[in-house]
């Protein structure tokens, strides 16, 4: 599939995807740009790769000769992890929704940000804190009982 998707994105006259790396808390908007190559007018769907980023696909897109249209695609963090990097594969599929046919394809990196929620940070500090407060208690109670 994916050797499919790589000679159909490089055939010519095909259409060419342009989208810049993203960087991704929860949601973000991506701006797409779609060039159609071909002398004649389009109509395709612009879908992404299954994976743990979520994107909304864009349905029923009319592009004209040669000409180019900008779109903006909602993408959600889904499964991944806090912190990471992830491909994200966007594919123009042409025809209809049972048989479609890969017409043009881009590839970008999404940055997904450091987890919001400081509480997890604090976790081994806390911990720490805790046992050092134990010992100091514990040492407190074996020296008052050595004076007594």
């Amino acid at each position: 599939m994916l050797l499919a998707l790589l000679l159909a994105a490089a055939a010519p006259g095909q259409l060419e995807i342009r989208a810049a790396d993203l960087d991704l808390a929860w949601h973000a908007r991506l701006p797409v740009e779609l060039r159609n190559g071909a002398p004649a007018p389009r109509r395709v769907r612009l879908a992404a790769e299954e994976g743990l980023l979520q994107v909304v696909p864009a349905e029923g897109l009319e592009l004209p000769p040669g000409g180019s249209l900008r779109i903006e695609l909602d993408v959600f963090r889904g499964r991944a992890d806090w912190g990471s990097r992830q491909r994200l594969r966007l594919v123009a599929l042409e025809g209809p929704p049972e048989a479609p046919v890969p017409v043009g394809l881009a590839e970008l990196q999404v940055r997904v940000a450091r987890d919001p929620a400081w509480l997890p940070r604090l976790r081994w500090p806390l911990l720490a804190l805790g046992l050092g407060l134990l010992a100091g208690a514990l040492g407190w109670e074996l020296a008052r009982r050595g004076r007594a």
